[in-house]
């Protein structure tokens, strides 16, 4: 969750650029942690979903699910 002003920077932390492996934010470094347990516990099997919401003066839009 990121919480702030308008124009300090909580897109550039939570995404970051996906492109550079320094630039990149929490969210996809979250994603590679995730999946690369998924791919090395080979004995489960398990169902990945996620939801990328944002709250904008009280409405929630939801940007992927």
């Amino acid at each position: 969750m990121a919480y702030g002003q308008t124009g300090t920077g909580k897109t550039h932390t939570m995404v970051g650029n996906f492109e550079d492996d320094n630039g990149k934010g929490i969210i996809p470094r979250s994603f590679e942690y995730i999946f690369s347990e998924v791919e090395n516990r080979k004995e489960f099997k398990y169902n990945v979903s996620l939801a990328f919401i944002q709250i904008y003066l009280e409405t929630v839009y939801y940007l992927l699910h």
